[in-house]
């Protein structure tokens, strides 16, 4: 039988989003504002981030120093988004 992933704290996942779109160089409020992100695809987004396997991993990238944006790892499941609104 297949247990569903137990999703994280959304508040948590939330941060971390920012965080890696801070990262690649990405407005995500521009991108709301926009419309180039719609409301759906933000939840959506934060949804993926909430089941991800490899949040540690994601710990680590964030905690490098940034003095630019730089690529998002492809482990992260919001990686396609994130490169998507970063070349908009």
């Amino acid at each position: 039988m297949h247990r569903p992933t137990k999703l994280g704290d959304p508040r948590h996942h939330l941060q971390k989003i920012r965080a890696m779109a801070k990262s690649a160089g990405v407005d995500l409020s521009e991108a709301q504002q926009t419309g180039a992100l719609p409301q759906d695809g933000w939840a959506a987004a934060v949804t993926r981030c909430r089941g991800c396997p490899v949040v540690k991993d994601c710990e680590t990238f964030l905690s490098l120093p940034e003095d630019a944006p730089r690529p998002i790892p492809d482990a992260c499941p919001n990686a396609g988004m994130l490169r998507r609104l970063a070349e908009l």
